[in-house]
């Protein structure tokens, strides 16, 4: 045996201990002689090529634990680095789970794959749930992870994220970077637990802390109808219960627009009051995964809420840079969807139209324009910043964007222009029908005075109605 293979058996025997290895020896040796009884000379062959796979596999795993470079090397030589072991778990989650800085890094630079995972729990959620290893390596590692990694916020088959295992195992420091990488801080697994949830089951005070500043919703229960503040009480956690909202404690300070008559489809006609969110406003936050956001919007109108920027964020108090980038790479994407026809929800011909009916495509057509003219203020705005460059593309595209800006912009004070032509119209119409009684009245019988009166009235009656007309299409 070279020099080589006897300091890999030593490093081996390090983690098993030689009565352990003498029964291992024993074991195979019984397994050996009964086979050859038998005569099963083939099971015997497979018993031993299994063995010397296993025996390699279990080096090259106290190697992942120990940091020798010099044992994966040697195994990386027959093996995909992505290979999934006999334990079901490929090289870089035993390391990710040891904490192992260095191994981590050596196989991420030679083509480890940081999103494959056993049942779905990937390569960080190993590391999150890890004991072993200093803060440093934990961090060291977390760096590593997340840059080579897709997806942070992968679940595994009971809906259990890196956060929550960082959560559960109550290192705050992991905690605190993860959150900038979370869309959705209340996510929960398949027994209703958050992050939150399992911070109070470790005892992370200062964990709590952080997720309820970072807006952690308290009021979810999980699926034994429990919050937060009842695990804190169960467990006998009165500091952190303390820092919990009970449910009489919890009040909202906001509700969202209804629309129950047609003048609330049309904004002018009711001004959103104080402590009101708009319910466009609350659908799009919603959309965005940053429903915990809804109360900073009270009082705000839709065109508004649509042409808001970073600094404008920054003074509601959202506090998240992730979450205000969310923001805004969502809103620039709201803005530059295509427009449709279908959008101003028009009916059929061959369907009854109702008065209803009508009021209610003048609602949706007024919210359409409103929407168009925040899009067009904002696409004006924003089509030179940096950070719409991914959307509107090269600079063929922004004045393809440009041109259609302004034509679209002509036809709008065309139809502006037009409408105005009606309203001068019906208002003429309202002051020249001053009829008091309708056309359909029927009064009593008079007297016929006078026989030339019927001429006259029709006479007067023809000359008024050209009159009429003539003034109308001037």
């Amino acid at each position: 045996m070279s020099n080589k293979n006897s300091g890999i058996a030593k490093k081996a025997s390090d983690f098993i201990t030689t009565e352990e290895m003498e029964k291992k020896k024993l074991h195979i040796l019984n397994e050996d002689t009964k086979l050859h009884s038998k005569g099963n000379k083939t099971l015997v062959k497979k018993n031993k090529k299994y063995r010397e796979k296993e025996n390699k596999e279990n080096l090259v795993l106290n190697a992942c634990k120990i940091g020798n470079l010099d044992i994966i090397e040697e195994y990386l030589n027959d093996h995909d680095v992505n290979n999934f072991l006999s334990t079901g778990w490929t090289l870089l989650l035993h390391a990710a789970s040891s904490c192992n800085v260095k191994i981590v890094e050596y196989l991420l630079t030679h083509g480890a794959n940081a999103d494959l995972h056993k049942d779905g729990f990937t390569p960080l959620m190993a590391l999150c749930s890890s004991a072993k290893g200093k803060i440093e390596d934990y961090l060291s590692c977390l760096f590593l992870l997340i840059e080579a990694s897709n997806n942070v916020e992968a679940i595994n088959n009971q809906k259990l994220t890196a956060l929550m295992y960082a959560c559960k195992t109550n290192k705050i420091e992991i905690v605190s970077e993860l959150i900038k990488y979370t869309k959705n801080i209340n996510a929960y697994d398949t027994d209703g637990y958050t992050a939150l949830m399992y911070a109070v089951l470790s005892n992370g005070i200062e964990i709590v802390k952080l997720l309820l500043n970072n807006h952690a919703d308290a009021t979810i229960k999980n699926n034994h109808y429990e919050t937060a503040k009842d695990i804190a009480n169960l467990k006998g956690y009165e500091e952190i219960s303390s820092l919990l909202p009970s449910e009489n404690d919890i009040s909202i300070t906001y509700e969202i627009s209804r629309v129950d008559e047609w003048k609330h489809m049309f904004h002018r006609l009711c001004p959103i009051q104080d402590q009101v969110v708009k319910c466009d406003i609350s659908d799009i936050l919603h959309g965005m995964g940053l429903r915990n956001y809804t109360n900073l919007f009270q009082g705000m109108e839709l065109q508004t809420f649509l042409q808001l920027t970073e600094k404008d964020l920054i003074n509601l108090k959202m506090d998240i840079s992730i979450h205000r980038d969310r923001f805004l790479k969502d809103l620039c994407k709201f803005h530059c969807k295509t427009w449709k026809m279908q959008s101003i929800g028009a009916i059929r011909s061959s369907n009854s139209y109702t008065f209803y009916d009508g009021i209610l495509s003048m609602g949706i057509i007024a919210k359409q324009i409103l929407v168009m003219t925040s899009t067009f203020h904002y696409i004006r705005k924003n089509i030179s910043n940096d950070s719409c460059e991914d959307i509107f593309g090269n600079d063929i595209q922004i004045s393809k964007y440009i041109r259609s800006i302004k034509k679209s912009e002509k036809a709008l004070v065309n139809m502006k222009q037009k409408l105005l032509q009606v309203k001068t119209i019906v208002k003429k119409i309202n002051v020249q029908n001053t009829l008091d009684k309708p056309p359909c009245y029927i009064g009593p019988k008079t007297a016929k005075s006078f026989y030339f009166k019927p001429i006259i009235f029709s006479i007067l009656l023809v000359c008024g109605i050209y009159l009429t007309k003539v003034q109308v299409y001037k």
